[in-house]
């Protein structure tokens, strides 16, 4: 396999030497003078099998030096792109310690470079349960009631849910909600991310709000 890889690029580089040779000396043909003899036709050294391999490896660390850089150079465009996606995200704020989980502020936060417009916000409660045993199911608690100008990269917002329906009496035990976020990138038509939180009870036995995965 070595000694035909080397005659084949032996064959390859004693060809294209003598066809660059011939080139040059036509060429050189052209501006002579009828009378002049044009120079005698070069042809290549013979070349060792050391030789061979030397610019073989040469040839070989070349091309791969080189699809590594073109490799980089696409893989790092990418990664621009890729960060000039906007990004949002909605969590709770449980720090207040409130018994009631339809008091606790939720936080809309810009993870993105860039800024986001007209941000608007819609919650639903999928289902929901309280403590004088009132069970719920598809309300739609707010409508694009929520509305931010211009959301900053790295800048939070808050929004509460303030569900009325409740007799203030009365506290949520278990309830499972979609927040779907609105807003524009870039000035481009509105663009939403739904996010999905249920309540579980933390250590102290209080209901807080936990992000979920949409899938389950």
């Amino acid at each position: 396999m070595t000694a035909s890889i080397i005659n084949r690029c032996r064959e390859y580089n004693d060809w294209l030497f003598i066809y660059k040779a011939n080139w040059k000396t036509r060429k050189r043909q052209a501006k002579h003078k009828p009378n002049k003899q044009a120079p005698p036709l070069r042809q290549r050294p013979e070349q060792t099998p050391k030789q061979l391999r030397q610019h073989f490896l040469i040839r070989f660390w070349k091309w791969t030096w080189g699809g590594v850089v073109a490799v980089g150079v696409i893989l790092g465009i990418i990664a621009v792109c890729y960060s000039f996606i906007p990004k949002i995200s909605v969590f709770p704020d449980n720090s207040f310690g409130d018994k009631d989980p339809m008091h606790v502020p939720f936080v809309i936060r810009n993870d993105g470079m860039l800024s986001l417009h007209s941000v608007t916000v819609q919650w639903y409660i999928d289902k929901m349960k309280t403590r004088h045993n009132i069970q719920m199911s598809n309300i739609l608690i707010h409508k694009d009631s929520f509305l931010v100008p211009i959301l900053a990269p790295n800048e939070p917002t808050t929004f509460r849910l303030r569900l009325t329906i409740l007799n203030p009496s009365d506290v949520v035990e278990s309830a499972e909600m979609y927040v779907l976020v609105s807003y524009k990138p870039f000035g481009l038509p509105f663009r939403g991310k739904k996010f999905r939180f249920s309540i579980e009870h933390n250590e102290a036995g209080l209901p807080v709000w936990v992000s979920q995965s949409l899938s389950q």
